[in-house]
């Protein structure tokens, strides 16, 4: 099986990627916690968690594969996977 990205997902990463870039701080992944719920979240990071939230609706990255009028981009199933990877370094 081939995992390469066609070159159509490679220029939709590529674009993912500089977005992120552009918009968000790089995890060290020495420092990512290794549960997601194992720490309730304080105020101020429920708040950066919504403003992140907000931040991808307004540019259309909150659901890639969701309709635009739902803060996606109508992208297909892939690109959605690509995305998540993508965001998973941020």
């Amino acid at each position: 099986m081939d995992f390469r990205d066609s070159p159509e997902e490679a220029a939709f990463r590529d674009q993912a990627r500089a977005w992120l870039t552009a918009n968000a701080t790089p995890r060290d992944p020495a420092q990512v916690e290794p549960g997601v719920f194992e720490h309730w979240p304080s105020a101020e990071q429920m708040q950066a968690a919504r403003a992140w939230q907000r931040r991808k609706f307004d540019a259309g990255w909150a659901g890639v594969f969701w309709p635009p009028e739902y803060g996606g981009r109508g992208g297909t199933i892939m690109q959605q996977i690509i995305w998540n990877q993508e965001e998973r370094r941020v």
